[in-house]
């Protein structure tokens, strides 16, 4: 303690009882050295803090902003692909409609071929075979390939273990928003 500050303590002679109250009234409220020096730091680190706030912000609405932009890109994106599958599946019904109906017709020539040659006696070569449709693999493997397409119950991500190493998750992380 200094000089001054023992005297503003103890105070001086002769003096009332209300001026010793006023005078460390006085002491009371002028800060000290130490305490400024709080006052400045916690002033600081609520600077940096605000701050921190503003640029956690700013990443904010640029990441909210981009996911919208990527949201209705994609969304356009997928109606657009709706469309392709359908056209797809619309090819695939046709081409396999076109393809049954050559198979049926292989086979009404074929009965044809084979009636004419017996009814009137004809020595003419068998017509070569054609394998059944059911037996083909190649048919078995395209019918796989469509009924192992499937749509997902769902688009909404349920946890947010699932947004690890995402932008959102790290800023949620930063924000002390969820557990790092």
């Amino acid at each position: 303690m200094t000089s001054r500050e023992a005297a503003e303590a103890v105070g001086t002679e002769g003096e009332t009882r209300e001026e010793r109250r006023a005078r460390l009234r006085k002491v009371v409220q002028t800060p000290s050295e130490k305490e400024r020096a709080v006052r400045e730091l916690m002033q600081m680190d609520s600077d940096d803090a605000d701050e921190d706030r503003a640029v956690l912000q700013r990443r904010l609405d640029a990441r909210v902003l981009a996911i919208k932009q990527a949201f209705g890109s994609l969304a356009v994106e997928l109606e657009r692909d709706v469309r392709n599958v359908g056209a797809a599946a619309e090819a695939y019904r046709a081409a396999w409609a076109t393809m049954v109906a050559r198979y049926l017709k292989l086979g009404l020539l074929r009965g044809e071929y084979d009636a004419l040659v017996d009814g009137f006696q004809v020595q003419a070569a068998p017509l070569p075979s054609v394998a059944i449709l059911a037996t083909r693999k190649e048919l078995a493997a395209a019918q796989e390939i469509t009924a192992r397409v499937g749509v997902p119950d769902t688009n909404r991500v349920v946890n947010v273990a699932e947004l690890v190493g995402t932008e959102g998750h790290a800023l949620l992380v930063r924000a002390k928003k969820i557990p790092a």
